[in-house]
């Protein structure tokens, strides 16, 4: 009986994940969670494209030789080429999650797959809407039997399409691997994260990296690519995108959830970011889901 491609992948980490399923639906993954503690691992490349998310843990270095093609941190995803070997890098525990597109030639995950594959090399990005998706997965696949295999073939169909979405923006960023400060953003990074509703000046930010506003500012853009209001904006955009898809929340309250001033001032936003309002994003998402 022929092996499943992931079966390489556990005999290179020596260990067996701590949850395992298979998703369904129009674009099926296999999807396993792994929390382990490593210093370094080498994984042979196998026959499809992996998303691997960061749910938790330390900062993971991916290259050779100290030549870093990626680093990582919680709630930053790496989508990895089919055939493609690599070599990860461990700080301290990490707790990820990888799903293997099981249908490479259809659909988004063909689109996916011709997209990192022309590449040739992993794809880093950082996306709220796709490591809340991620995370939403696993805790549903905790559940065993009684999981929702409808819920979770529509979340995964839609973790893929904002993947694709990300990595073909023109504004597409995520901390650029070998950083210096990557120890100081974590935490500015989390921060912003847990308090999204709150108000995110930059002399706060500058003080949770300890150092001055001025050099925040430039460490911040080194890093991203983006000043930090542009950044933050991105971040509440994207969690705005998921309670718009998730929830029946009124608008204006996603609005408060997400730090926007008022509900125009987030469809201003909305509007200037995916041409649409967050009204019509929210009717377009559920016509799909039908």
């Amino acid at each position: 009986m022929k092996q499943p491609v992931w079966s390489s992948v556990r005999r290179d980490l020596r260990m067996e994940p701590l949850t395992e399923g298979r998703i369904g639906g129009d674009a099926p993954l296999y999807v396993e969670r792994w929390v382990y503690q490593a210093r370094k691992v080498d994984v042979s490349g196998i026959k499809c494209p992996v998303l691997i998310t960061q749910l938790g843990g330390a900062r993971v270095n991916e290259g050779d030789g100290g030549r870093w093609r990626s680093s990582t941190l919680p709630s930053q995803s790496i989508l990895v080429p089919p055939d493609t070997a690599t070599s990860w890098h461990y700080s301290g525990p990490v707790d990820d999650v990888a799903f293997y597109f099981l249908d490479p030639g259809k659909g988004i995950q063909e689109r996916l797959c011709r997209l990192v594959t022309m590449r040739r090399a992993p794809m880093q990005f950082s996306d709220a809407l796709v490591a809340a998706a991620a995370q939403q997965l696993v805790d549903e696949l905790h559940n065993g039997g009684s999981a929702d295999e409808l819920f979770m073939s529509r979340l995964a169909e839609l973790m893929l399409e904002q993947v694709f979405r990300v990595l073909t923006a023109s504004n597409a960023s995520g901390l650029h691997p070998g950083h210096t400060h990557f120890s100081r953003l974590q935490k500015v990074l989390r921060h912003i994260n847990a308090h999204l509703a709150e108000s995110l000046p930059n002399d706060r930010l500058a003080n949770l990296a300890g150092v001055s506003e001025s050099h925040f500012r430039r460490m911040f853009i080194d890093a991203t690519g983006l000043p930090p209001h542009r950044y933050v904006r991105g971040r509440r955009l994207a969690q705005a995108r998921k309670l718009l898809i998730m929830s029946e929340l009124p608008i204006s309250m996603i609005a408060d959830e997400c730090g926007f001033y008022s509900q125009s001032h987030l469809t201003k936003c909305f509007q200037a970011s995916h041409a649409v309002s967050p009204a019509a994003y929210r009717r377009r998402m559920k016509q799909a889901d039908r």
